[in-house]
């Protein structure tokens, strides 16, 4: 009987930018100069470079959420990695958006596509 090392997957992290520049939780942008809000999926390095074929990945599906005080005046479910904001979107100085990662897809080396299981961890943006 073989025994084999098997190293699982790790899991990606993922990116969150408005207008093109990657978040810092603070200070946050102000409200009026947020155009656009993507997403990224950001392969462990380690495993890029030892199995390049294996990662790349996909956002299937996102929620933006948009908290002020104690309501949500605009959420939203996205497939597309990038949200133009426009005037239904409102954002306030406070206001706080809430991107929650859905789910993510990679493909493996055969060219399969394989659910990743993300863990449900919020990136919170405070607006100014």
């Amino acid at each position: 009987e073989k025994k084999f090392k098997v190293k699982l997957i790790p899991l990606p992290k993922i990116e969150v930018r408005v207008n093109n520049k990657l978040m810092s939780p603070l200070p946050g942008p102000d409200a009026v100069s947020v155009r656009t809000i993507s997403l990224k999926v950001i392969p462990d390095e380690n495993f890029k470079n030892e199995q390049p074929e294996d990662t790349y990945y996909e956002i299937l599906e996102w929620k933006l959420t948009v908290g002020r005080a104690r309501n949500s005046p605009f959420k939203q479910t996205m497939h597309n990695p990038v949200f133009n904001v426009n005037a239904s979107t409102d954002l306030r100085a406070n206001d706080k958006i809430l991107v929650e990662v859905l789910k993510v897809r990679r493909r493996n080396y055969l060219g399969q596509w394989e659910e990743v299981n993300m863990p449900s961890t919020p990136v919170i943006i405070p607006l100014n």
